[in-house]
């Protein structure tokens, strides 16, 4: 699942409609929206595949869910504009993209707060897992030999105010699966420091109400 591939949006995008094509129907649109919003919808056509016959009362059989197959197949190509292969279907980065909304950006005109939609590798099940609304908000390595040789890298960067330097200056290299030196020893950290924040607790005018 890189950046630049196109077979997974294929496979991705006919997994949702073998789905929807094989159950919903059965289960009924408000159930099945449940359902798929809550589970992996994918799991019972596969273990049918595997010749589970627990489902074949709703007509879930291997041939039934071959046959499936084949119409997810056809959906999947009209629905992503393809002819007989898949050299101008969206890349997965692009499809994949990360979505990366800030608390106040839903209010006009706070909508720059947020960062535009990231394209990034990976997937539900790789290694480095990455889908638009969910994925790993922290990258950590620790060398238990020497923890100064640690990494660490965050989704964004590590201040949430929009005009700090760090506010997105890990993103680059959290999506190009990069890692930045995490210093712990106290001798490390002060060596390393670009910037201290200090924070003092607000002197209690004299006669006010604690």
């Amino acid at each position: 699942m890189d950046l630049d591939a196109r077979v997974p949006t294929f496979v991705v995008t006919e997994e949702r409609l073998l789905a929807h094509d094989a159950l919903e129907p059965k289960m009924g649109a408000t159930l099945y929206k449940a359902y798929a919003d809550h589970y992996w919808p994918i799991v019972p056509l596969l273990r049918a595949l595997d010749g589970d016959p627990r489902m074949r009362s709703i007509g879930l059989t291997r041939a039934g869910v071959e046959a499936y197959i084949l119409r997810a197949a056809r959906e999947a190509m009209a629905e992503l504009n393809a002819s007989t292969d898949l050299g101008h279907v969206q890349r997965w980065g692009e499809y994949n993209a990360a979505i990366y909304r800030h608390p106040l950006s839903s209010k006009k005109p706070l909508g720059f707060l947020s960062v535009p939609p990231v394209p990034q590798p990976g997937g539900d099940f790789s290694i480095y897992r990455g889908r638009p609304h969910h994925g790993s908000s922290q990258r950590l390595v620790v060398d238990l030999a020497d923890f100064d040789d640690s990494s660490m890298l965050l989704t964004l960067g590590e201040s949430g105010l929009y005009s700090d330097p760090h506010y997105d200056d890990q993103l680059e290299d959290f999506v190009n699966v990069q890692y930045e030196p995490m210093p712990f020893s106290q001798a490390a950290v002060l060596a390393a420091t670009k910037h201290t924040l200090i924070l003092e607790p607000r002197a209690q005018e004299r006669g006010t109400t604690p």
